[in-house]
């Protein structure tokens, strides 16, 4: 949960020694970036710990800070989001939680399969040929090596703080899990296709490259980048018209049509982005 305070960023973390894994598996994710970061992976962050009804809780304080918005999507600021997630990446390469999160694997569609099921509504031609297509198409990886790590799996602008001294901090770690690291470099990607409202090869080269100087990634794990891109989105479409029919709120309808188009991009460059992928690898391999 996170609100705005006297604007400030607030993360607000409720612990206790129930049988809330999730919230256990989060803090334990933060600890251990600390630890392993000589307590500077989080520099901006002040730590308070209090009580709600008798239950131990952790307020994280985002100082002179605010979210990214999409003129602040440089080249410059980029380059420090990747070198940022591949630091974190790498911390976490060997670090297996005690908690355990159940998270669908890269190759698990049964959470769009069960929505197609149960909901019949204007999107679901769209999102059926799509996964029939991803399952095809998710046969070609099967045999890939797949580097893994405790990833964020929600690195949006809105988790993304800017400092005022010019550093990049990432806030909610309620959807992190370890899983494989290309999976989360496809949500910043798909993240600068959204604040550009269109593919920018020259962007997406800079966040590769700058990512690449910590972590290595072999050309298996970036030519599933376009397989890994659609996933994402038919996913988070599947998940916002769930919550639309459950909330009829005009937020989770702005997301909605978010994805679409970002999914009618990916559609329509989907050529482009393969040979984009294809020249990367080779110019790597150089």
């Amino acid at each position: 949960m996170s609100v705005i305070k006297n604007n400030l960023k607030y993360i607000l973390k409720i612990y206790s020694e129930s049988k809330d894994e999730e919230l256990k598996y989060e803090i334990e994710i933060l600890n251990n970036l600390n630890l392993k970061n000589n307590n500077k992976f989080f520099p901006e962050i002040q730590k308070e710990f209090f009580y709600i009804n008798k239950r131990p809780s952790i307020i994280l304080k985002y100082i002179k800070g605010h979210v990214l918005t999409k003129k602040e999507l440089s080249p410059f600021i980029i380059k420090k989001i990747a070198r940022k997630q591949a630091k974190m990446h790498l911390s976490l390469i060997n670090f297996i939680p005690k908690h355990k999160k159940n998270r669908f694997s890269i190759f698990d569609f049964s959470f769009v399969s069960l929505f197609l099921k149960n909901n019949k509504n204007s999107y679901y031609s769209v999102l059926k040929n799509e996964v029939k297509i991803l399952k095809q198409e998710s046969k070609s990886f099967i045999e890939t090596k797949f580097k893994k790590s405790v990833i964020h799996e929600d690195l949006t602008s809105e988790n993304i703080i800017l400092t005022k001294k010019g550093g990049v901090n990432f806030i909610d770690f309620g959807e992190s899990h370890r899983a494989e690291i290309i999976s989360d470099i496809a949500i910043v990607i798909k993240e600068i296709i959204i604040n550009n409202k269109g593919v920018n090869f020259g962007l997406i080269r800079d966040y590769l490259n700058s990512y690449q100087k910590i972590i290595r990634l072999s050309n298996g794990e970036t030519g599933a980048l376009l397989f890994l891109l659609k996933r994402r989105t038919v996913f988070m479409l599947a998940y916002y018209l769930g919550r639309y029919e459950i909330n009829n709120s005009i937020k989770f309808k702005r997301k909605i049509v978010t994805e679409v188009k970002v999914l009618k991009i990916l559609q329509k460059n989907s050529c482009l982005i393969k040979n984009f992928i294809n020249r990367y690898n080779n110019d790597n391999d150089e």
